[in-house]
């Protein structure tokens, strides 16, 4: 097998030819530098390695067509072989032939990791999705104005949950597979207690003022309570009572109002684990 790569370092792009060789010791790839990208005319300047490297592995006029377009690499080549080198030359689709581009015939090119910009796969489905459903009920909108320094990250973390229902401990990991506009190492998990702890009683009730404001649907509400057990001793409203799971521990209740129709969530509010659900209505 036999394909056409860049490499990029710090300073270049240059191309290489890669060949796949079965050895005693396993598969090798062979990587052969056939030239150099300019950067700012994306023209690729062949060394003396092209020609040969193209006619040994048979290469074809698609898999060329295809890689320069995929590149965005100038010059559509109809037909490539050794004769007519010259007349890509001409057509301006290669710009010169450089005998002075390192031509590291036979050998295994290798960089050291600074040298290298790695290149990856990132999930963008997901997040337009989620995205789109934010900017549609107004979600986005009402975080900018209430956290307008950190709304980006606090959707994040929202997206996330609807995402994994995980802990935010993952998150950072989740965040590097998905395309988002802030950098993941500002998602690790102290990045996210840090966040959270700005997060105020007045910035919570500011959102859902505001938030129940421009939703206003002509809808009955429904009202739903659970509890979440817990071993902490930090909380203050963890306490002992009603444990809806038989569990011979402390717990916090959690109630939350939402439109029967919509689904979407009007209010909700943490409160002590000690309180039944008779309390909960009249307070």
């Amino acid at each position: 097998m036999a394909y056409l790569s860049l490499h990029k370092t710090r300073d270049d792009i240059f191309l290489y030819g890669c060949s796949s060789l079965r050895t005693v010791k396993g598969p090798r790839c062979i990587q052969q530098c056939l030239g150099k990208v300019d950067k700012i005319s994306l023209k690729i300047t062949i060394n003396s390695n092209f020609s040969s490297w193209i006619a040994n592995n048979n290469i074809n006029n698609d898999y060329i067509n295809h890689f320069l377009i995929k590149h965005s690499l100038k010059g559509l080549i109809e037909e490539i072989n050794i004769d007519i080198i010259n007349n890509l030359i001409n057509d301006n689709c290669i710009s010169a032939i450089d005998t002075n581009t390192p031509t590291n015939e036979n050998k295994v090119i290798k960089y050291c990791d600074d040298d290298i910009l790695t290149s990856k796969v990132e999930s963008i489905g997901l997040i337009y999705l989620l995205n789109n459903i934010a900017n549609s009920i107004g979600l986005t909108n009402i975080l900018q104005n209430v956290f307008p320094n950190s709304w980006e990250k606090i959707l994040i973390l929202a997206q996330y949950q609807v995402a994994t229902h995980s802990p935010f401990l993952y998150l950072q990991h989740w965040a590097q597979n998905n395309s988002l506009p802030v950098e993941s190492n500002k998602l690790a998990s102290q990045r996210i207690t840090e966040l959270l702890k700005t997060i105020s009683i007045d910035n919570i009730y500011s959102f859902y003022d505001q938030w129940n404001n421009y939703r206003q649907e002509n809808e009955f509400l429904a009202c739903d309570i659970t509890s979440i057990s817990s071993y902490s001793s930090k909380i203050s409203d963890v306490a002992y009572g009603y444990n809806r799971d038989k569990e011979n521990l402390k717990q916090i209740n959690l109630c939350l109002l939402f439109g029967e129709e919509s689904g979407l969530p009007v209010f909700s509010v943490e409160y002590n684990g000690s309180l039944n659900d008779v309390k909960t209505f009249h307070t």
